[in-house]
């Protein structure tokens, strides 16, 4: 997926990927619209940073594509971010306890994106969050 941007999987990489999302967000979102996917795409970004470099190669990388799908009823936004780490499915991850200090940021997502699924294909993780901005 070169012709999209990719990012070094480091926290650093944050902030320029968040800027790039931004850059391609739709005019006709509102800020607190805009905050929503920016903050459920960085909690994905994170998790990537977190959990599935940790186990990668220091070339490990990601990277995301935005499209927008308009029908006369809704607006549909679909973020589709990569990254090269070993397999690492968020499915299989625990649901967090009450009064634990972190895991929280996939119910977040959850909250936020009204689909979210996930694969591993040809060596990559591939989570797709799908957003309606109108029920943001």
């Amino acid at each position: 997926m070169p012709a999209y941007p990719v990012f070094a999987c480091q926290p650093a990489s944050l902030a320029p990927a968040r800027a790039a999302l931004l850059a391609q967000l739709p005019g006709c979102l509102g800020q607190h619209q805009k905050g929503l996917i920016l903050l459920a795409a960085g909690e994905v970004w994170q998790n990537i940073i977190r959990h599935g470099a940790a186990g990668g190669s220091p070339e490990s990388c990601f990277g995301f594509r935005l499209k927008q799908h308009k029908s006369r009823q809704t607006t549909r936004l679909w973020l589709t971010s990569w990254d090269s780490n070993p397999a690492c499915d968020p499915a299989s991850w625990p649901t967090p306890l009450p009064g634990s200090a972190g895991g929280f940021g996939l119910l977040l997502i959850r909250r936020i994106a009204s689909q979210t699924r996930y694969q591993r294909c040809a060596g990559l993780n591939i989570a797709v969050l799908v957003f309606q901005p109108d029920n943001l």
